[in-house]
């Protein structure tokens, strides 16, 4: 099937030529060959029938190519090949004459004993020759079975023909045994590679899963304890604010059992005062000292006083460490009492 269409190219060619070497040769007239003489016509014959097989398969088998090469490369100049498609016309001319006259006599003479000792690819071959009344036909069908003929040979040859000895073909096999077990399948490797990389992912998702919940837990025990320390100071505010409320109170308290204190001393100063005008004249030395012990027992008074308070100033410090308040209200409560006891001592 591959062979046809270049088989049908070169024939086409050749006819083309010839056809135009016919119109041309009256212009260029040339000695005429002796029509007996069969051996020139042959070995035309031989040689564009060798040419078109080593055309065809320039890449072929050695010893034809070595000896139908020199001859393609002998025709490759223009002169070279109008020489050979004269040659080729006269010769056509020639085998058609002779094939004439030599099937006719062998028809005639020969048809009984040719059927009895050709074999029956020859017959065929004969009957065939009947159905092509020109000599251009007869001649195409001639090369086409001598090329089909070559062309089997051919491919037998090369089918035939020892490429690689026995003992090379066993070393390739062991070889390509050996490195299919050396490499590996890479259809178990992509699939340990799929498998690492869905290991990895589920590994690498966990991790951050782990690191989300870890955050997650941090970010609420941190707002748990903001919770409760905002919680423990406003605790502690309050208490310290109750506290102080407390002590401004008790400040109060006391600064007012003082102020009461100090009037009811003034108005017995003024009632010992009066009495002491009253009978002074009889018992001075007693007034004396009956405001003596009245005023030793105001001192005792106020002294248990600021006992008292100190002790609840330091209670109130250690328990809320409040130490700039309670000093200040230590301070300004001793400065109080100390306001007054010096009035009282000027009094």
């Amino acid at each position: 099937m591959l062979l046809a269409p270049q088989e049908g190219s070169s024939s086409r060619k050749r006819t083309g030529l010839s056809r135009w070497k016919q119109l041309t040769r009256k212009l260029n007239p040339k000695p005429a060959f002796d029509p007996d003489d069969v051996g020139h016509w042959i070995e035309t014959e031989e040689k564009d029938s060798e040419f078109g097989v080593s055309k065809s398969f320039s890449a072929g088998n050695l010893d034809l190519s070595k000896r139908l090469w020199g001859q393609m490369i002998d025709l490759e100049t223009s002169e070279q090949i109008e020489d050979h498609d004269e040659i080729y016309a006269e010769a056509q001319e020639l085998v058609n004459d002779w094939l004439d006259t030599k099937l006719k006599q062998e028809l005639a003479s020969d048809g009984e004993a040719e059927d009895t000792v050709s074999s029956v690819p020859p017959v065929l071959e004969a009957s065939d020759h009947l159905k092509y009344d020109k000599f251009d036909d007869l001649c195409g069908y001639l090369e086409e079975e001598e090329e089909s003929s070559s062309v089997q040979k051919f491919i037998d040859h090369l089918l035939h023909k020892d490429v690689v000895d026995s003992g090379m073909l066993e070393d390739i096999e062991m070889s390509r045994n050996h490195d299919k077990k050396q490499q590996k399948d890479p259809r178990l490797t992509m699939e340990i590679r799929h498998k690492q990389v869905k290991e990895n992912r589920l590994r690498r998702e966990k991790e951050l899963e782990r690191q989300r919940i870890e955050k997650t837990l941090k970010k609420s025990a941190f707002l748990e304890a903001q919770c409760l320390v905002q919680e423990e100071k406003r605790r502690k505010a309050l208490e310290a604010r109750k506290e102080e409320e407390a002590i401004q109170r008790e400040m109060v308290k006391l600064r007012r059992e003082i102020i009461e204190r100090r009037l009811t001393v003034q108005e017995a100063w003024k009632i010992e005062k009066k009495k002491q005008e009253e009978s002074s004249p009889k018992y001075p030395e007693k007034g004396i000292f009956q405001g003596v012990h009245i005023l030793l027992e105001e001192e005792n008074m106020a002294k248990e006083r600021k006992k008292k308070l100190k002790e609840l100033l330091i209670q109130t410090y250690k328990e809320n460490q409040q130490v700039g308040i309670v000093m200040f209200l230590y301070s300004a409560f001793c400065s109080i009492n100390d306001k007054g006891s010096i009035r009282d001592g000027t009094k």
